[in-house]
């Protein structure tokens, strides 16, 4: 099951254009709710075209009569139908929720909620509400005997999304294949065997040139399979994301496809080669924040208050799978491939290639790279739990999130053989020997995972055949 999640405000009736609501709950909650309340939903849907239907409900809603003088809401309601239990649907609309109501200006939120809904309870507390001794004067109305609060400056700690996603599949992969057809390219694999590289005794070295894929690199496919299994009504108030840049990309190149606005939230360390062709594809850019996860937040709350969809670089299950679509293709090339070396960000595209190797070659080794400046999933995988890293001290910008989601880490702990760390300088190495090789000219982060073979942080045996992702295309490691 894959979940819309849409905003209406009351006087809409509606989750979006074509979803209508014919619910007694919803209708009642829509008196309920104040001029600047919200109410927001979580929609099912299984395909393009096929019937749409509300699985959760909930919303906020303002109070007055505080002394401080904050501006403060309830979280009213929520409900889920008993069948989407377990798809992270509690998780999806708490977290919308949350979100809107920081963007309405709210400074805390308030709810209720009865000891016996042990489930409900767990989810709020896992999201930073506390307990209250006693209900506050405004509340206890409908005769509930737990009560919280949450302070929404921070909303950094909130349930991962991802954590009951079914994981995709080899069928999943094969389907994005389909659906992406004609919007993105069949990129070619390079045999580099017969290099001045110091691994010289290889059975054979293939690069999968993604640096030649449509906006120049391998996010195209993730995000037109997402696009293009979501019906038309969930696009229609335009998509929003956040990016390191090489994503940013791909949003607003399958924006202009499907003819959708986008807004692209990035940091302040994106070059600026990119922000130009951002903008030769139509995108509103808004630059915020060092690194990923500060231009994410913003990305939230912006689509939060403006009611447009958000496509996440790599916590996204359909996402995952468009970036597998390159691992047939390349097992088409090199039938006998038997490792293959992966850079490593978030892990949307390391996750839906191990999702295909697996399946088709189970024999392969899948060898994940990051820099040595932010190991987010190697630490992650070692401590059996996300880490979000306290700092990030790398140039390869596109490889660096604080931390990654629960999705990308089990696909990787379930199915990725090793990770190994390179320095910036392997990195930039790596790049100039492509480009010395095969005039290749790879980004940093491109040139991660040749990078782990070129400097020996990946030692292959001898007759190996060892493929290598060069992900994405840029100059920052060539020589000036």
């Amino acid at each position: 099951m894959a979940a819309i999640i849409r905003t209406v405000m009351p006087s809409f009736g509606a989750v979006g254009p074509g979803f209508a609501i014919n619910d007694p709950e919803v209708d009642h909650m829509s008196r309920a709710y104040g001029r600047e309340g919200a109410l927001f939903f979580v929609v099912e849907h299984h395909a393009p075209g096929e019937a749409a239907r509300v699985v959760g409900g909930g919303g906020i809603a303002p109070l007055d009569g505080n002394e401080t003088g904050e501006r403060i809401c309830e979280l009213r309601k929520m409900y889920f139908l008993p069948e989407a239990r377990g798809h992270g649907v509690g998780s999806a609309l708490l977290q919308r929720c949350l979100w809107a109501a920081r963007g309405l200006g709210y400074s805390t939120c308030y709810l209720e909620t009865l000891a016996s809904m042990t489930q409900a309870v767990r989810l709020y507390e896992q999201a930073g509400f506390r307990r209250l001794d006693a209900a506050l004067g405004h509340t206890g109305h409908h005769g509930c005997d737990r009560h919280y609060a949450r302070a929404l400056v921070d909303l950094s700690d909130l349930p991962d999304l991802t954590e009951h996603c079914p994981l995709p599949t080899l069928a999943d992969v094969q389907a994005a294949a389909r659906r992406i057809a004609g919007t993105v390219r069949r990129t070619p694999t390079l045999d580099l065997t017969l290099t001045k590289n110091p691994q010289a005794k290889l059975g054979g070295l293939f690069c999968k040139l993604e640096l030649l894929q449509v906006t120049g690199s391998f996010k195209a496919r993730g995000v037109m399979n997402k696009l293009r299994s979501l019906p038309a009504e969930a696009l229609a108030g335009g998509i929003v994301t956040a990016s390191s840049g090489n994503h940013g990309l791909a949003v607003a190149y399958a924006g202009s496809v499907c003819g959708v606005p986008t807004t692209i939230f990035l940091p302040t360390t994106v070059p600026q080669a990119k922000l130009e062709k951002l903008r030769q594809y139509g995108a509103r850019i808004e630059q915020i924040g060092q690194v990923f996860d500060e231009s994410n937040e913003a990305a939230l709350g912006f689509a939060a208050r403006h009611h447009q969809l958000v496509v996440h670089p790599f916590a996204d299950p359909l996402v995952i799978a468009g970036q597998g679509t390159l691992l047939p293709e390349l097992l088409e090339d090199v039938p006998h491939l038997d490792t293959l070396l992966v850079a490593i960000g978030g892990g949307g595209l390391i996750g839906g290639v191990a999702v295909a190797a697996k399946a088709l070659r189970p024999s392969i080794r899948i060898i994940g790279v990051e820099p040595v400046g932010a190991p987010t999933l190697q630490q992650s995988v070692q401590a059996g739990r996300l880490v979000r890293l306290a700092e990030i001290n790398t140039l390869a910008g596109t490889l660096a999130p604080r931390k990654s989601a629960a999705v990308n880490l089990a696909l990787v702990s379930r199915l990725v053989d090793d990770i190994v760390l390179v320095s910036d300088e392997q990195m930039r190495e790596a790049a100039r020997f492509l480009w010395f090789e095969a005039s290749i000219a790879a980004e940093l982060s491109g040139a991660a995972a040749m990078a782990a073979l070129h400097s020996g942080c990946y030692r292959p045996h001898a007759d190996e055949r060892v493929g290598v992702i060069v992900c994405g295309a840029g100059t920052d490691g060539l020589p000036a």
